[in-house]
C-alpha cells in the first residue's frame, strides 16, 4: 500500500533525500567543537576602548574586568574610570602604574566597583580621608607597592569594612601610632596585613591589638631594633609573623616572649644575627 499523495516513482526518491539530509545534519553535529560560553564580562568591543583611555581592559572574566592604567595623571585617569563605571562594568582587578599622582583625592573611584586595587611605582605620599569612598564596600584587597607614603593614612582606610588584605610593600613611614586602627571599619575582616621594606623603627604595642582576624602580620625589611613588652598582644588568631631582615644588627637581644598565641610559623630568617639569643 502506497501513501496517499506518494507515487512509487517519487517515494524512494523523497526519503533518499531525507535519509542524507539526516546523516548530513548528524555529521555535522558530531565533527563540530564544543565552544565555551565567554566570560561573563568580557572587555568592551573595539568601537568602546577609546572610552576607557588611559586604560585598558587586559581581559575579562566571570567577576569582572581586568584594568591597567599607567603612566598618566589623575584627571585623564579619573574619565576613563568614570566611563568604565558608567558602561556598568565591574572590575575584578584595576593596576594603577607609574603615575603622575603625589596626593591620592577627589572622586577617582566613586562611581566605581572594584575588588582588587593594585598601585605600583607612583610616588603618592598621602591619601585623602574620602578617596576610596564609592568602592569601601567592594574594596577586598588593596597591594601598594613602592610608593612615597611617609605617614599611615588612617583616615583613608576607616571605612574600607569589607577589607581583608592591606599590602604596603616599599614605604617611607619611619613609625605608626598607636590608634592607626582605631573606630576603622577594617578591623572587622582584616586577614593580612603588610607593612614591609619601609623605614619604621617604632611600633606601640597597641598599633594592632584590634585586629582579631588578623592571620599574617608582615613586618619585613623595616628599621625596628626592638620588641616591646606585649608587642604583638591581642594577636590570638594570627599564624604568621615576618620580621625578617630587621634584627640583623642586633647582637644584645637575649629573650624574645612570643607566649600565648597561635602563631604556626616564623621565618627562619626572623631573628638572624642575634647571637646572644
Amino acid at each position: 500500500m502506497l501513501y496517499q499523495g506518494f507515487s512509487a516513482d517519487n517515494l524512494p526518491t523523497k526519503m533518499v533525500t531525507k535519509i542524507i539530509f539526516t546523516l548530513a545534519t548528524l555529521l555535522t553535529y558530531t565533527n563540530s567543537e564544543y565552544i565555551p560560553p565567554g566570560p561573563v564580562y568580557p572587555c568592551p568591543n573595539d568601537s568602546k576602548t577609546t572610552l576607557l583611555y588611559p586604560c585598558v581592559c587586559e581581559k575579562g572574566s566571570d567577576t569582572g574586568l581586568y584594568i591597567r592604567c599607567e603612566n598618566t595623571g589623575l584627571a585623564v585617569l579619573s574619565v576613563g574610570l568614570g566611563n568604565i563605571a558608567g558602561l556598568g562594568l565591574p572590575v575584578e582587578r584595576l593596576l594603577l602604574k607609574e603615575l603622575k599622582i603625589s596626593n591620592l583625592f577627589g572622586p577617582l573611584f566613586h562611581r566605581s566597583t572594584i575588588r582588587v586595587l593594585q598601585i605600583e611605582d607612583t610616588p603618592i605620599r598621602s591619601i585623602d580621608q574620602y578617596a576610596f569612598a564609592g568602592v569601601n564596600r567592594t574594596l577586598q584587597e588593596l597591594y601598594m607597592i613602592n610608593t612615597e607614603i611617609d605617614v599611615f593614612p588612617k583616615d583613608a582606610f576607616m571605612i574600607l569594612g569589607n577589607l581583608s588584605v592591606l599590602s604596603i610593600d616599599g614605604h617611607k613611614m619611619t613609625k605608626l601610632a598607636k590608634d592607626i586602627f582605631a573606630g576603622s571599619e577594617v578591623v572587622g575582616k582584616l586577614e593580612r596585613l603588610h607593612l614591609s621594606n619601609g623605614l619604621i623603627s617604632d611600633i606601640p604595642p597597641e598599633a594592632f591589638q584590634v585586629l582579631k582576624k588578623l592571620k599574617k602580620l608582615d613586618l619585613h625589611g623595616n628599621k625596628l631594633v626592638t620588641l616591646k613588652r606585649n608587642q604583638f598582644k591581642g594577636l590570638r588568631d594570627t599564624e604568621l609573623l615576618d620580621l625578617r631582615g630587621m634584627f640583623a644588627r642586633n647582637t644584645v637581644i637575649k629573650v624574645v616572649h612570643l607566649d600565648h598565641n597561635k602563631i604556626k610559623k616564623l621565618d627562619t630568617n626572623s631573628f638572624r644575627g642575634m647571637r646572644f639569643l
